[in-house]
């Protein structure tokens, strides 16, 4: 999906960011004096929007309406420079409203659903920014760390929720209560059983508590929501807190690394056999 790479990055989409320069330009012929031909080719054109030809005042009014999340004005708005800041604020609502609704509908950025974010001074945000660099791809300074943490987030990870999805040469897809953690086999293979749950594997089990240990030095607030927060509450939380970030890629690049050397387990009913 894209719409992680503009809320991730800090990028507007393309078609917002030509919005806004349209936006721009119009404002700028606001403001030309009468005797400018630019004035007054301007002028011509909304002449003929109003009388529903095709120009490119209408263009644009087209255009916005048919944004994801419609914006609606009329010709005589567009020729009002405080209408045109209301528009410049719908445009952007619309554009956040969009990606905000590709994500939330995403069950594999599941991650980023409703996420916490906090200042430098550690303390957490009301409301999440929409589209902003987010801290980890600055934080995080170990490239593998930073690439596997992305990809964690982002569901582009090996573990069996994601990988067993989708149809391979020897299997179907496997429903998801079947995609079983290749370790215990007692539980869904996602990422909070992983990083969070999982003690049928003793190399697991140590890294687990030596990041909590580190955390404990790190962070002692956040080893104390152990007993407070639910294991996946909890793996948002450690995820997003830009002060425990590079401890957590480092973890979330071990833990990965050790399911990474078995394979997942494929239950045998969903596995293609020779006629």
């Amino acid at each position: 999906m894209r719409a992680i790479l503009f809320t991730e990055l800090g990028i507007e989409p393309i078609r917002y960011r030509r919005l806004g320069l349209a936006l721009g330009y119009l404002q700028s012929l606001l403001i030309q004096p009468d005797h400018r031909v630019v004035r007054d080719a301007f002028t011509h054109s909304l002449h003929l929007a109003r009388s529903g030809h095709a120009t490119w005042v209408n263009d644009l009014r087209s255009t916005l309406s048919k944004l994801p999340i419609p914006v609606h004005c009329t010709v005589d708005e567009l020729t009002d420079a405080d209408n045109l800041a209301r528009l410049r604020k719908d445009i952007r609502q619309s554009c956040e409203q969009s990606l905000t609704s590709d994500i939330q509908a995403s069950v594999r950025v599941h991650l980023l659903h409703n996420r916490l974010e906090f200042r430098e001074d550690g303390q957490q945000l009301h409301t999440s920014p929409i589209i902003t660099l987010r801290a980890y791809l600055d934080v995080i300074k170990v490239p593998k760390h930073r690439h596997t943490f992305t990809r964690l987030i982002t569901s582009s990870h090996a573990l069996s929720i994601e990988r067993l999805r989708y149809e391979e040469r020897y299997r179907s897809p496997i429903p998801r209560e079947w995609r079983l953690c290749r370790f215990c086999r007692g539980a869904v293979e996602d990422e909070c059983h992983a990083l969070m749950v999982c003690e049928a594997q003793l190399t697991l089990v140590c890294l687990r508590e030596q990041y909590w240990m580190e955390m404990d030095r790190t962070a002692p607030d956040i080893v104390l929501m152990q007993h407070q927060l639910s294991s996946y509450a909890l793996l948002q939380r450690v995820l997003f807190d830009r002060h425990v970030l590079t401890l957590t890629a480092k973890y979330v690049y071990d833990v990965l690394a050790v399911f990474a050397g078995r394979e997942p387990y494929i239950p045998e009913s969903h596995l293609y056999t020779d006629a």
